[in-house]
């Protein structure tokens, strides 16, 4: 199995770590990561260019020369690939539920309506339209629930629909969703709530199978083969600015809020334009792995910790409580990351042992 991806592990934690400062409005009194909006935009594209990348290494590898040949069932598939993909998310993303929810009873006490929202929530299908009376108790998860929409069908087209993708759709339906979504709320910087959040998640989705694209041709290609590592660097420079201007840019780029997400896009694919680490060290490799697996339970639990810190500390300066929030967060993340590989390292014995027996 190839080695991923060193600077894009590294990458994926400073954008959950930037998601959390973003979302420190609730304790008030915020004026910086106010662009932080954008790396949700970053999560997504990586998300497109993982499935995009996974679907046509696997055509390759069974030899498929015929659209949607390359699988007895392209929708078996399909529900497969998206449940493994959302299934490591689903017990932080549960945790966070239920912080969440501890943090709004506390907030404004225990409701019938909570109550019933909870089971909802706990299905993660908190940021579809359907949900937008209901009480919501870890906003961030609406991103999972999109996942859990759109992937099965971009699995299933990519199967099914190879060239017409890779020449056409990859690029027109994002074109076509951000028009709508700019038509409907006039920026791309907020992530409304209904069906422009949804199409906003299939759009970068969408610009991510487009990033594989250009990607796999740029290393196929002879004048550009040599050049991949200086493009790399380039996007991780790039990357830096962007980061640099989702934290000081007043108005969090609002105003030129498409104009910056194509600049964290162009970042995005200069930095994939070659996988290889240059660095060859297991520590660095090991220190990179664990902050890409980092990422995903402190996307999951900084809410609802942030909310906790505002209800027991309300008094305390904003700055001080982002950084207790910051340090409570990456805590809790590294605690129930462990868990959660002990768990799972207790399974596959057990697992093993009895397939032995």
């Amino acid at each position: 199995m190839p080695k991923r991806n060193q600077s894009i592990e590294v990458c994926r934690f400073v954008a959950a770590l930037l998601i959390l400062c973003h979302h420190s409005r609730l304790l008030t009194g915020r004026t910086l990561f106010v662009g932080g909006w954008v790396f949700v935009e970053f999560f997504f594209m990586l998300t497109g260019y993982f499935t995009a990348r996974h679907v046509c290494v696997r055509r390759r590898a069974l030899g498929a020369s015929e659209p949607g040949s390359n699988t007895p069932n392209v929708y078996a598939s399909a529900l497969s690939y998206v449940g493994k993909k959302i299934r490591p998310l689903v017990p932080f993303a549960w945790l966070g539920i239920l912080l969440g929810f501890v943090a709004y009873t506390l907030r404004k006490g225990v409701s019938f309506a909570s109550l019933l929202s909870l089971p909802y929530n706990l299905l993660l299908l908190g940021g579809s339209s359907i949900a937008s009376k209901s009480v919501i108790f870890d906003p961030p998860l609406w991103y999972v629930t999109i996942l859990i929409l759109a992937l099965p069908p971009l699995v299933v087209a990519l199967n099914k629909w190879p060239d017409a993708f890779r020449y056409l759709l990859s690029w027109l339906v994002p074109i076509l969703c951000y028009s709508y979504v700019m038509d409907a709320m006039g920026k791309t910087a907020v992530w409304e709530v209904g069906l422009p959040r949804l199409m906003r998640g299939v759009a970068d989705l969408m610009l991510g199978t487009l990033i594989y694209y250009l990607t796999d041709s740029a290393q196929d290609h002879p004048v550009l083969r040599g050049r991949l590592p200086l493009c790399k660097v380039a996007g991780l420079a790039l990357f830096a600015v962007v980061c640099w201007q989702a934290v000081v840019a007043p108005g969090g780029r609002v105003r030129q809020s498409s104009e910056f997400m194509c600049l964290c896009a162009i970042a995005t694919l200069l930095m994939l334009m070659d996988n290889r680490n240059y660095l060859d060290s297991p520590v660095v490799y090991g220190v990179a792995m664990h902050l890409g697996q980092l990422s995903m339970p402190l996307f999951c639990l900084h809410h609802p910790i942030l909310q906790l810190i505002q209800v027991a500390m309300p008094t305390w300066g904003y700055k001080s409580k982002l950084a207790l929030g910051i340090v409570v967060s990456l805590v809790a993340s590294e605690v129930v990351l462990r868990l959660y590989r002990l768990a799972v390292s207790q399974r596959k014995g057990s697992a093993s042992s009895t397939s032995s027996a």
